[in-house]
């Protein structure tokens, strides 16, 4: 994948193509109402169908919020779409899986020829797809210090660094690990657009021939950490210099490096990551009310009230 934004024009793999649909998985953790503590009924999954148009995947994401929250209800559990467990675990001894909450993000590819190729290529951005999604700031109720400490906990490591994105066994398609669950639907469908705009680019790359970028494992492992500790605020790895840059500079190159592939989902991309800039991601925007409130039960008061907050 060409890693630095090339000329403007160049040959590219628009989005517009079916073979480029795009789905996602984004998983919810079920809290007590009164004390947010873990409930122990598991944590809740919605999935959606391959779509072409970002627009209607938010919609559709929206729907199956509500249609989650409303069972979550029913169970005497809130829905919250957040990276971890803010309060503790949900139960001594269980799989740690059920105190965590991720995105995936699944992106169609023209042949599974391809997908292996396409999956080396992305490797180098996502971390900062890591930084925009981070949204699990508190344990133990307090702030952690980790803008995801879902990340932190145990998912990243030398030996998962290959597999945040991998070639999907069932279909022609990339499955890539996007990060914490984003705190609102608008901020799910930013990071698929992303995603589905850097496979984009990696297939007109494989086609023109443009050879993969060739990465120590060690600075990939040392980004993905720097991301998941700082987010968006702060600084990130460079991975081809070896420095902290910025995180908004490198969040700036990858949406300068995708744009070309956006064709009709350019604008929607644009504003959501001006919204970005403007309001923080979930991490910076829990980190807020726990200044202001001192209080863990507001911060997941908030956290309620946008996970089920329309996308546009």
């Amino acid at each position: 994948m060409t890693m630095r934004p090339g000329p403007a024009g160049h040959d590219v793999a628009t989005l517009d193509q079916p073979a480029f649909a795009v789905s996602v998985e984004e998983e919810f953790l079920l809290l007590d109402p009164d004390d947010g503590g873990g409930v122990p009924l598991g944590h809740r999954v919605v999935t959606t169908r391959p779509y072409g148009d970002l627009a209607e995947l938010g919609e559709r994401l929206d729907k199956m919020r509500w249609a989650a929250a409303v069972a979550a209800h029913g169970a005497g559990a809130r829905l919250t779409a957040i990276g971890a467990t803010p309060v503790s675990d949900i139960e001594p001894g269980m799989y740690r899986d059920t105190a965590v909450a991720g995105c995936r993000v699944r992106v169609s590819v023209p042949d599974r020829a391809v997908a292996t190729d396409v999956c080396e290529r992305l490797r180098v951005w996502l971390p900062v797809i890591h930084a925009i999604t981070a949204n699990s700031p508190l344990h133990l109720g307090a702030d952690s210090g980790q803008a995801s400490w879902r990340s932190i906990r145990g998912l990243l490591d030398r030996r998962t660094t290959f597999w945040h994105a991998s070639p999907w066994p069932a279909d022609p398609a990339v499955d890539v690990d996007a990060g914490d669950v984003c705190l609102t639907t608008a901020e799910t469908v930013l990071a698929a657009g992303l995603v589905r705009g850097l496979v984009a680019t990696a297939v007109a790359d494989i086609r023109a021939g443009r050879p993969a970028p060739r990465l120590r494992d060690g600075v990939l492992s040392v980004a993905y950490r720097r991301a998941a500790h700082s987010g968006l605020d702060g600084e990130l790895v460079d991975p081809f210099a070896g420095q902290l840059r910025p995180a908004w500079e490198l969040v700036d190159e990858l949406a300068a490096l995708v744009r070309p592939a956006l064709a009709g989902d350019a604008e929607l991309v644009d504003g959501g990551l001006a919204q970005l800039r403007r309001h923080g991601n979930g991490a910076t925007r829990q980190r807020a009310v726990l200044r202001r409130t001192g209080s863990v039960p507001q911060v997941l008061d908030a956290v309620a009230d946008q996970t089920l907050r329309p996308w546009r």
